[in-house]
């Protein structure tokens, strides 16, 4: 957008954004609290709103704008001392590696026209750790009050080079090389998703070995408490036992696998249930094993080993079991695959794990929520939907029978490994 149209929208900018002061507000809470002690920049100021409002928690703060008319706006009036004005291009800012210790840009990603190249300069300009707050506009023609004020904007000569919805804008940041730490969703004239960023490096995309490295030693810890009352968490696991117990009396089996069984609560209900049949049970962690034997379960094989490889010969199992144990695995393809090799032909796999049905709640589980709890020492890898297990279950040669969601967050797939049909039980 040329110049001219803000150096005329300048002086009417700060009264035309009165009406979403309350939005504004809640921003000018959270900043200070984020560059506190900190030297920062800000991008596209405007006449300098939210710069006047949190520079006074800075150490110094650098206010830019590529339009000459918002800059003399913005010098009206008093601001704090620590505080600087300058016209700058942010397609090419003026200022040395690593000069700042936060950048915001503040509702204009949207408006540049090479939103890239502007967070490249970003990162260029920030110090090792820095910080990027990057709130934006988003959602521009969902509802009335968005696409009418979407309308005037455009009728003023303002043009959105980029129509994000709140996912696709998180979506943009995180494929660029920046990882989101906080997010939030704000009501205005045009929702605003106002986000904190950190750059994503290489060693926060673990690798495999140490997803299942941090699930054992969760695990570890919890072997002991598991099936006790103070199990906390894994409480939860409890609620898809009827359910799949549900399911597995629909058909006659001889052989049951359990993958994930952790100290086999499931194993147990059924070897007291059926307990003519014959059951096995495979975890990662040596010590959930430890405390399955200690229950001395007739008919029941208890094992250490990798559910993406299952050390089972072919055709060994009429069913596979799978209880919130799925999320944890890194190569879930390899998973799907292992388990057509061992089900027998007409052979079922039932799988409980967590679901998020909405897109937004995915995208937080899987980009914020996982690498939380990575952190805090959980294995968590992934949160998945009944489409996705669909096309795992195809691209490994078994059909999904079912797939819904049930309860909260409960997904509940059933899928089968063509050939004879089982008897019903």
């Amino acid at each position: 957008m040329k110049k001219k149209t803000w150096d005329l929208y300048a002086p009417v900018y700060e009264l035309a954004m009165r009406s979403d002061q309350k939005t504004y507000k809640l921003m000018y809470e959270r900043i200070p609290r984020v560059i506190k002690d900190k030297e920062v920049l800000e991008i596209a100021t405007g006449p300098g709103m939210l710069a006047k409002h949190v520079a006074h928690a800075a150490k110094s703060m650098t206010a830019t704008d590529f339009s000459d008319g918002m800059i003399r706006e913005a010098k009206k009036g008093t601001y704090p001392d620590n505080l600087t004005f300058e016209v700058a291009d942010a397609m090419a800012l003026p200022y040395a590696d690593k000069s700042f210790d936060v950048v915001i840009i503040a509702n204009a990603l949207h408006i540049v026209p090479d939103p890239e190249q502007v967070l490249s300069e970003i990162d260029r300009v920030l110090k090792e750790k820095g910080i990027l707050i990057a709130p934006n506009f988003v959602e521009h023609n969902t509802g009335l009050a968005s696409r009418v004020w979407s309308g005037i904007l455009k009728l003023a000569g303002v043009k959105f080079e980029h129509q994000w919805s709140s996912e696709e804008y998180l979506r943009f940041l995180e494929d660029h090389g920046w990882r989101v730490v906080n997010a939030k969703t704000l009501a205005a004239r045009i929702t605003l998703e106002y986000t904190e960023c950190v750059r994503r490096t290489e060693r926060e995309e673990m690798t495999d070995k140490e997803y299942k490295e941090l699930s054992m030693k969760e695990f570890s810890k919890a072997a002991k408490v598991y099936e006790t009352d103070d199990a906390g968490v894994y409480k939860m696991c409890k609620k898809d036992y009827p359910d799949v117990l549900a399911e597995l009396e629909k058909e006659n089996f001889t052989d049951l696998l359990d993958c994930g069984c952790g100290t086999a609560p499931m194993l147990t209900l059924l070897q007291k249930k059926y307990p003519e049949k014959h059951y096995t049970g495979i975890d990662l962690t040596p010590e959930m094993i430890e405390v399955a034997k200690a229950k001395n379960m007739p008919g029941v094989e208890l094992v250490v080993g990798d559910c993406e490889n299952l050390p089972f010969p072919d055709d060994s199992f009429d069913a596979v079991i799978c209880c919130q144990s799925f999320h944890h695995y890194p190569n879930v393809q390899d998973f799907f695959d292992s388990v057509f090799r061992v089900l027998r032909p007409g052979g079922r796999l039932i799988l409980r794990d967590m679901t998020a049905k909405t897109a937004p709640v995915r995208w937080f589980f899987n980009h914020i929520e996982m690498p939380l709890i990575n952190l805090a020492g959980h294995g968590d890898v992934h949160v998945y939907v009944t489409e996705e297990v669909r096309e795992l279950c195809r691209k490994a040669g078994l059909i999904m029978e079912s797939g819904e969601k049930r309860g909260f967050f409960r997904l509940h797939c059933v899928a089968r490994k063509p050939g004879n049909e089982k008897e019903s039980a």
